[in-house]
């Protein structure tokens, strides 16, 4: 049991294609499976030993400060999950979907915390890696309102309704973004610029 306390907690959060390669090192020993927490959707694994950024367990390679980031995330530790996400980019390795979420969470954090250029950043590298990334689009659309770029971000408003990608939520934010974008548009008084 001391064991498991000492034990790294990773969260893998919508990761389908690590948990089969997981699930087979789980019989050597090396990693042990719990349930995750239901509200996260997320099976949750405890890797028993771990050196260094990155640990490589029989071909299975882990980027330690992605899942790191992701835990941090999870139990609401915002700014550590930030420097975790910038430590994941730094360390390398990741696959093209973690490189996606990184950046949508880190820029989501990022504009949660101000830093609205660093977060314009983070999304637009998504709309490079994925071009018809809807929550990118969306993230870049209300970003861009929060600077005052009003036509840009009807822009990227407008690509993120194209998409039909939205769930009902994100259609809602999309179509009350753009409501308000066009708003300030007529009536630039109301803008409250955020650098």
């Amino acid at each position: 049991m001391a064991n498991m306390r000492a034990a790294v907690m990773l969260a893998f959060l919508a990761m389908p294609p690590l948990h089969a390669a997981v699930a087979e090192e789980v019989g050597g020993g090396i990693l042990y499976a719990e349930p995750g927490p239901q509200s996260l959707g997320s099976a949750t694994f405890r890797l028993a030993s771990s050196t260094g950024d990155n640990t490589d367990l029989s071909g299975l390679y882990i980027n330690k400060p992605y899942f790191e980031a992701q835990i941090a995330t999870a139990f609401g530790r915002f700014e550590e999950a930030i420097d975790h996400y910038s430590r994941a980019l730094e360390a390398g390795g990741l696959t093209r979907e973690q490189l996606v979420t990184t950046f949508l969470e880190r820029g989501d954090l990022l504009q949660a915390f101000g830093q609205i250029e660093d977060a314009i950043e983070d999304f637009r590298t998504v709309t490079i890696l994925e071009p018809k990334n809807s929550k990118a689009h969306l993230s870049m659309g209300m970003a861009n309102i929060r600077v005052g770029t009003l036509d840009v971000a009807l822009e990227y408003l407008d690509r993120a309704l194209e998409t039909g990608q939205l769930d009902q939520n994100m259609l809602a934010w999309a179509y009350e973004a753009r409501g308000f974008a066009y708003y300030l548009r007529v009536r630039p008084e109301s803008l409250c610029v955020q650098t």
